[in-house]
């Protein structure tokens, strides 16, 4: 009986023994999963808060992104003209968009004083190599320098393109050995000009000029000599020419030049100071010096007809009647 106490005794100690190791075990696990849920809630958090300030972060990129794409694409506003003033007109008001000024002007390089200087912040505006002016801007925060920065960059751009067009405008209807305008375009000019004449009553005169003997010219001394000669006869017909008048070439060695309020007396003087200037003194080609001069024939609106081909035959025949008495002169028929 006690044999059997005993192993009772020892059973019932092992098992709550066993019972109190396992209670432990399972406090211990509990505890061990409580910290581990809890580390696993902490790093959810952290990640939660990590993420929502990455996605704040792309926020505030993209609408910097957004605001940077918009700076940059002024240029489609600016280069809807080819006009410079109505350009700078558009830029004020996109710079008004984005930052506070008190002023911003544009100023030609030649016109920069010392007050400009002092009173605004000045970006120099090139195009190529050469300072065409400055954007002037007063009262621009130092923090909103680059975004002005930006926009005076786009602004540089459409004045570049600006200058771009007008030089290939200018290659298109200018004659690139001379410098005058091309036959094309000098006629497309000269209709333009009798539908104003007619519409307003105002007088219109024409010359039509060869240069004499320059077939002669161009066997004795070459061709690169005659070409001297031919821009050297330009640029003395345009000395003579006012800014409203228009010089030519017409062809080969010809020229004309539509002169705009003028009647036929005042194109005849016109034709006689061209013959003066162009004989007046020799022409220096290369290693040769040449005496040449220039015959005119003399046309008007509208003694002598009212479209440009009836005007240029009455020139030409004036011309050739120059040529017959011996050249060197002005001829006007009638």
């Amino acid at each position: 009986m006690f044999c059997l106490m005993f192993s009772l005794t020892i059973v019932v100690g092992i098992g709550l023994g066993v019972i109190l190791y396992l209670v432990r075990k399972h406090r211990k696990i509990v505890a061990e999963m409580k910290a581990k849920v809890e580390e696993l809630e902490s790093t959810r958090k952290k990640m939660y808060y990590d993420l929502e300030r990455q996605r704040a972060k792309n926020r505030q990129f993209e609408r910097a992104a957004e605001k940077e794409v918009r700076l940059y694409e002024i240029i489609k506003d600016l280069t809807k003209t080819l006009d410079e003033v109505e350009m700078f007109k558009t830029f004020k008001e996109k710079l008004k968009e984005y930052i506070e000024v008190e002023d911003c002007i544009f100023i030609d390089s030649s016109q920069l004083s010392l007050t400009h200087s002092l009173e605004y912040y000045l970006f120099p505006i090139r195009v190529e190599n050469d300072i065409r002016g400055y954007l002037a801007v007063k009262g621009c925060k130092e923090k909103d320098l680059d975004v002005f920065h930006i926009l005076a960059n786009q602004f540089a751009l459409g004045m570049r393109r600006i200058k771009l067009y007008k030089a290939i405008e200018e290659m298109a209807i200018t004659d690139e050995l001379t410098g005058v305008y091309v036959r094309r375009y000098v006629l497309d000019r000269f209709f333009e000009s009798l539908l104003r004449a007619n519409k307003f009553g105002s007088p219109l005169g024409f010359l039509m000029i060869d240069v004499d003997d320059f077939k002669k010219i161009n066997d004795t001394y070459g061709h690169l000599v005659g070409d001297a000669v031919l821009k050297e006869v330009a640029s003395r017909i345009k000395s003579t020419a006012r800014e409203i008048d228009l010089v030519g070439r017409y062809g080969g060695e010809e020229f004309c030049v539509i002169l705009l309020d003028t009647d036929k007396k005042g194109a005849q003087r016109a034709g006689e100071r061209i013959c003066e200037v162009v004989s007046a003194s020799p022409v220096i080609a290369y290693n040769e010096t040449l005496n040449v001069t220039v015959s005119v024939g003399v046309a008007a609106f509208p003694e002598d007809g009212k479209d440009p081909y009836s005007i240029i035959e009455i020139a030409d025949q004036a011309l050739y009647t120059a040529k017959r008495q011996g050249k060197n002169r002005t001829v006007v028929l009638g």
